[in-house]
This record gives structure tokens, C-alpha cells and sequence, in this order.
């Protein structure tokens, strides 16, 4: 895909401004005319102290941060929310690696939990995807905090935000949901090295290939869930799809649209099994990721006892 720098539109110029990952994926981005006083530098200086990331992909990446769809609190509530930083913890060191299980991901109190979810009419959660200035991250219920209190930590800090930007609303982007469940690469290799047998993998294999094969409506439906949409964004062709499926028989036996969009959706999913092993799991679900702080581990090898807790791993 070629990212298109400049667009010209009715005699005015727009450059490139930023993009969210999300945003990317469906060819979408922020595009400025840029004025005397109104030009992109002043916007990303405004945004946050970038100086510091010498990576361009990350820089984009960061920028992009502040640009990805959310709802947002009202700004005379956020500035009662009480936030602090605390340190990252459970760390443990195998082999002069530091491996921290609260990586991203901090906590938020009750009460503050409960009014953003009747706020944004949100269904009852207990892990919301958040962004503050350039805090970004998940933050998980805790009881125990005072009311109105919400704690981030430094690895959910992607860059520094001028004091006064603060003000600005709390902004949720996502909230803890059950996705469907998939094999990928990693997990497969751990399977082996926990001596799963290799025909229970290739049987959830076999049975993901003759559903795509038989074009199975909820298996084509179910891979645009995998999109994990943003929270105040919609996923038009899933809808059309429900439609369709619910009602085929008054759509036309033979639609080139429809063909197409469905072998489409047919070539995405094998390219994911070719490319990635991405096998579905049937009665499994993927959820936004908390910190297991209540696992204790003591030795190295118990890694493989609880290959679970692997995942909540990240290596610094």
C-alpha cells in the first residue's frame, strides 16, 4: 500500500498530517492545508515532546496515538479524577533479562470505572483501553483505590505532554470484550513445548480449512471481528453481511458484489493461516490484556507450568 503524502483539492494543497494504526488498515488518515500560522510543526509541538524517539515508524506511531477515534469523559469531571503514576513491578530476572508483567497496564477505581461505562453506555467492564495526553494503555479495575483515582504507569507513558494538556478529558478508546480466540505461531510453539500432540493442532487446522472452504457465514463474519474496530467506529461490511446472510433469499442468486466480497474475505482468512497459522479455536475468546498480579513465579522452569502467564510477558 503506498501512503499518499499530498492531496490536491479544489486548488488547495493538503499534506500529510497523521494516522492511527486502525486508521491505516482501512486507508484512511489526517490530511492539513497548511497556513501562516497553521502548519503541522506547531501541531505536533502541541501534542507533545517527540524529540526523543529517533525511530521513524515509532515517531509515526506515537503521533498517531492522539489522532485514533475515542469518546471522551466531559472536561469538568476529568479534572476531578485524581492520577498519578506508579512504578511498573513484578519484574523477574531469568538469564540478565527483565521480563515486567505490567507492561501497559494500569488501574482505575470503582466509581470512576462505573461512570464512564453509564457515560459512554458502555456494557458492565473491567479493563478500558484509555489515552491521557501521551499516556496510553489499559487500565484495569481495583477496588481498593480511593474514589475517583486512576494510576498509570511509566511503560504506559509513550511520550511527554506539556503539563497544561493534562486538562484535557479522560478519552476512552476500547473496552475489555471477548474477541474470537486464535492459534498464531507462538502459541503453537509453546503447545509443542508443553508436548501438546501435534494431531489436536492439526485437526483445529483441518476444520478451519472446510469452513472457509464452505463458506460458512459465521466463520467469514467472525474474521472481521479479528479487526477489533475502534470504539466509535462501525464495520459497514459487517453489517451488509448480516443483512445477507439473515436474508439470502431475496438477494440475487448470483451477485459479482457480493462473490467478490466474499472471496475476498475467503483469500484474507487462507492468507492468514499461509502467513501467520492464525487457527481458530472454537469456544475460546481473546480479551484486552491485565496484569496477573497474583502469579507468583520462583524458578525458570516454571515458565512451562504456566504457559499462560507467557503472555503477559514483555522483554525489556
Amino acid at each position: 500500500m503506498k501512503l499518499l503524502l499530498e492531496l490536491e483539492v479544489l486548488e488547495r494543497s493538503y499534506k500529510l498530517l497523521a494516522f492511527s494504526q486502525s486508521q491505516l488498515r482501512s486507508s484512511k488518515c489526517w490530511m492539513i492545508w497548511e497556513e501562516s500560522d497553521f502548519r503541522s510543526e506547531k501541531i505536533y509541538q502541541e501534542l507533545g515532546d517527540f524529540s526523543k524517539i529517533d525511530n521513524i515508524g515509532k515517531w509515526a506511531a506515537r503521533v498517531g496515538q492522539s489522532f485514533s477515534s475515542s469518546l471522551s469523559l466531559p472536561i469538568e469531571f476529568s479534572h476531578k479524577v485524581k492520577h498519578t503514576q506508579i512504578q511498573d513491578k513484578e519484574k523477574y530476572r531469568n538469564h540478565h533479562q527483565n521480563y515486567t508483567f505490567s507492561d501497559g497496564v494500569g488501574i482505575i477505581s470503582e466509581d470512576l470505572m462505573f461512570y464512564a461505562q453509564q457515560y459512554l453506555k458502555l456494557p458492565m467492564v473491567s479493563a478500558l483501553q484509555i489515552r491521557l495526553g501521551g499516556v496510553k494503555g489499559v487500565v484495569s479495575l481495583k477496588r481498593e483505590l480511593p474514589p475517583m483515582t486512576m494510576h498509570s504507569r511509566p511503560s504506559m507513558e509513550k511520550y511527554k505532554t506539556p503539563s497544561h494538556k493534562f486538562q484535557l478529558s479522560l478519552e476512552i478508546l476500547n473496552y475489555g470484550k471477548p474477541l474470537p480466540g486464535y492459534l498464531n505461531r507462538q502459541i503453537i510453539l509453546l503447545l509443542i513445548t508443553l508436548e501438546t500432540p501435534n494431531e489436536g493442532i492439526l485437526k483445529l487446522y483441518e476444520e478451519d480449512v472446510k469452513r472457509i472452504e464452505n463458506e460458512d457465514p459465521t466463520t467469514l463474519l467472525r474474521l472481521l471481528d479479528r479487526e477489533d474496530y475502534e470504539i466509535s467506529g462501525t464495520n459497514p461490511i459487517k453489517i451488509f453481511l448480516e443483512i445477507y446472510f439473515s436474508n439470502k433469499a431475496h438477494f440475487p442468486s448470483s451477485d459479482p458484489f457480493i462473490e467478490g466480497l466474499l472471496e475476498n474475505l475467503k483469500a484474507t482468512r487462507f492468507k492468514l493461516l499461509r502467513q501467520k497459522s492464525n487457527i481458530y479455536v472454537p469456544k475460546s475468546v481473546r480479551l484486552i490484556g491485565i496484569m496477573l498480579s497474583l502469579i507468583h513465579i520462583s524458578e525458570p522452569t516454571r515458565l512451562l507450568s504456566i504457559s499462560y502467564a507467557v503472555f503477559c510477558l514483555k522483554k525489556k
